[in-house]
């Protein structure tokens, strides 16, 4: 069965900002990296309108959003490296953005708790903090399924 599952991602995103600095200055590699123009595919010409430097957990099961995000914020290493983090959002004007995205595939959808560490850490280099979420299609026999259990209702179904 498919299960409900999550990804955090650590975005930093600017308009004239070289990815290579970023991570020289915090000694961290990305997972994903690109400059302003860089093309987005090969064989597309479309170019990236800003320059993002990325760490991105994979896809989990969610069962604690907040874990995945304390796997994030201990590769960054934000309290002990303060001063960097502050230097380069206002040196190259970056926005930070922790997002997390949602791949909800089952009833009922679990909450979430962020902790104290989280919170602070992110407030504390002024980053933003998004949650997106996707429904997956539900196949017809679970559709079925839940229309008898009452988990839905008619008018919810699709066409």
């Amino acid at each position: 069965m498919l299960r409900n599952q999550a990804r955090v991602e650590f975005n930093i995103w600017g308009a004239e900002f070289d990815p290579h600095v970023v991570t020289t200055e915090l000694g961290i590699k990305p997972d994903h990296c690109w400059m302003k123009g860089d093309k987005v595919r090969p064989h597309i010409p479309a170019t990236h309108r800003e320059a993002r430097w990325a760490i991105v957990t994979d896809d989990e099961e969610w069962t604690d959003v907040n874990t995945q995000v304390l796997k994030i914020l201990d590769r960054l290493d934000i309290p002990s490296k303060m001063d960097t983090w502050e230097h380069l959002r206002t040196t190259y004007q970056l926005t930070y953005q922790f997002v997390v995205v949602l791949s909800l595939r089952e009833d009922p959808i679990p909450g979430m708790l962020f902790s104290e560490r989280c919170l602070q850490q992110i407030t504390q280099i002024h980053a933003e903090f998004a949650i997106y979420s996707y429904m997956q299609c539900i196949p017809e026999q679970r559709m079925r399924s839940a229309l008898r259990a009452g988990r839905i209702h008619r008018h919810m179904r699709r066409a």
